[in-house]
């Protein structure tokens, strides 16, 4: 199978500019495939000098015979390890792999979206006899827009890359680089801060939301510190205040507000936090993330987590950080098992 390309539509160059990752997903793949053959190799090497070393204690006897057995033992670790590298940089290659053609899709969908909402412009346009500029003033906004999708999703794929490049290197364990939160394994969570909205930025990592379930009780408020915001009526889902610092609340199942720029002109749209919440945030409080239409089909690629659910907005694993403070669970879980 072929990489991808980028998709054959007018205004693809001009929306995706050099965006578009030039890695093959498929060299990363295939490199993956070769990883778990040489892993394979390694330990049934290792396998045949452990059982030599076990073979050749009992046959031997003084210092030759126990030097043998423990350079055969020695061997059997070296080739466990190497068993062991393998076997986690072929998972950072799958990884890789992944990154690279999700980052090209949702590139070719943001230039999709923007075809069908030009032609849903044109219609309109026709319909309601738009002067010509009003026409051109909509098709540039348009353009702005995915242009800014296209600049976060590559910003996205190189914060991935570089992890993945690093890991290949490392041949660190996925799982314990991620954190296994079943086993109780890998790395913890850094320590969560103080709730202090002069100290939260976007672009920090975030604290997980505590979900207590429909009508469920959320933490406390202690006073003086920025507390807790509820997504939705009786939802249970509470998430810190001074992390959705332009967060605007309004009545479940109206107009959403509207797209505002930011100081270099770019587009950032608000975004609903659930369906009928009434609670909106703009896209530039999520920086990094990937954002899906609720009960899309569309899947983020492995190691992403929905932070509410059905929100349709997915943050890289590594970002998140537990909540101290949740009175249900001290591990909520959300952590990715490692890629085999």
């Amino acid at each position: 199978m072929a990489a991808l390309e980028p998709i054959d539509l007018p205004e693809t160059a001009l929306i995706i500019g050099d965006n578009f990752p030039t890695h093959d997903e498929t060299a990363y793949a295939r490199e993956a495939e070769s990883q778990r053959g040489s892993a394979l190799s390694a330990g049934e090497a290792g396998g045949t000098a452990l059982a030599a070393a076990k073979y050749t204690d009992p046959q031997f006897r003084g210092l030759a015979g126990s030097a043998l057995g423990e350079a055969l033992s020695g061997h059997h670790r070296t080739l466990l390890a190497d068993e062991g590298r393998h076997r986690n940089v072929a998972a950072w290659m799958d990884l890789g792999a992944e990154n690279i053609a999700q980052t090209k899709k949702a590139m070719n969908g943001i230039v999709a979206d923007y075809h069908a909402t030009y032609e849903n412009l044109t219609r309109a346009a026709q319909d309601e006899t738009w002067p010509q500029t009003r026409l051109r003033q909509e098709k540039d906004r348009a353009v702005a827009e995915a242009q800014a999708r296209v600049a976060a999703a590559r910003a996205a794929f190189d914060d991935r890359h570089r992890m993945v490049s690093a890991a290949v290197v490392s041949g660190d364990d996925p799982q314990s680089a991620g954190g296994d939160t079943s086993t109780g394994k890998g790395k913890q969570s850094p320590p969560a801060s103080e709730l202090d909205a002069r100290k939260w930025k976007p672009g920090d990592k975030r604290h997980m939301p505590v979900i207590a379930g429909p009508s469920g009780l959320g933490p406390a408020n202690p006073w003086g510190e920025p507390g807790w915001l509820e997504i939705g009526s009786q939802s249970g889902n509470f998430v810190r205040k001074d992390e959705l610092p332009h967060v605007k609340v309004l009545a479940p199942g109206a107009l959403g507000p509207a797209t505002v720029s930011d100081e270099h002109g770019n587009l950032d749209p608000y975004i609903e936090l659930g369906p009928n919440t009434g609670v909106w945030a703009p896209q530039s409080d999520f920086p990094g993330a990937k954002f899906y239409a609720p009960g899309t089909s569309d899947k983020p690629p492995f190691g992403w987590d929905e932070f509410l659910p059905g929100s349709g907005i997915y943050l890289w694993h590594g970002d998140l950080v537990r909540e101290p403070n949740s009175p249900h669970s001290a591990d909520p879980g959300t952590y990715p098992q490692s890629a085999r």
